[in-house]
């Protein structure tokens, strides 16, 4: 998962808490702040390269040193002997446990929309799955469910009538018999009940 970019950034307290530093004090502070939320910390000096937090801060050693007195109240050591704002770090959990929660409701959504996907034959014999979502599968029960019994005898045949305009020449009980057998079979599923609703206002 990327990095969050940003931190939120409470104007107030900011002016409280600098309102006597210099302005070298607080660009020090505000490079580590954004440092720290990149990297996850701020290197501390070592032996090996006693100028590093001088060097990633962007400051001479000299400025450092004047500086430190009151930054420095503003960082702890970690485990880790880096260092770190006890405040921003607060702020990156918080931050991990809102995105956490978006995403349990994003999939919780998800699943209660979604119904298990339905499997069917292809011509081929393999399987092809088809998600259905389940308040349109609602949405077309219900609607056909209540209009199918106002569906005219006539509309029905004719119905059944443009679905079977390929068959042979039948009499005209066979395609009433078909007719029958075409539109019950359309109504057995959401989808043919939605075609058939569609059917209704073309009539």
């Amino acid at each position: 998962m990327n990095k969050p970019p940003a931190f939120q950034f409470y104007a107030s307290d900011f002016l409280v808490d600098t309102s006597a530093w210099t302005p070298e004090e607080i660009g020090v502070y505000v490079r580590m702040l954004a440092l720290e939320w990149v990297n996850g910390s701020v290197p501390q000096c070592s032996a090996e390269r006693p100028n590093r937090l001088a060097l990633v801060c962007g400051v001479s050693e000299k400025c450092l040193r004047r500086v430190w007195g009151q930054v420095g109240t503003k960082f702890v050591v970690g485990d880790d002997g880096n260092l770190r704002n006890l405040r921003l770090e607060q702020e990156r959990e918080k931050q991990a446990a809102y995105r956490d929660e978006k995403s349990k409701a994003g999939i919780a959504g998800a699943q209660k929309r979604w119904k298990p996907a339905s499997t069917i034959k292809q011509p081929d014999g393999t399987a092809m799955i088809l998600p259905i979502a389940e308040g349109m599968a609602k949405n077309s029960s219900s609607s056909s469910s209540s209009s199918s019994s106002s569906f005219s005898e006539k509309e029905k045949e004719k119905a059944a009538c443009s679905v079977s305009k390929n068959l042979p020449t039948i009499s005209k009980e066979q395609e009433r018999l078909n007719a029958e057998r075409v539109w019950a079979q359309l109504e057995e599923t959401p989808e043919g009940k939605a075609v058939l609703e569609g059917f209704k206002f073309r009539v």
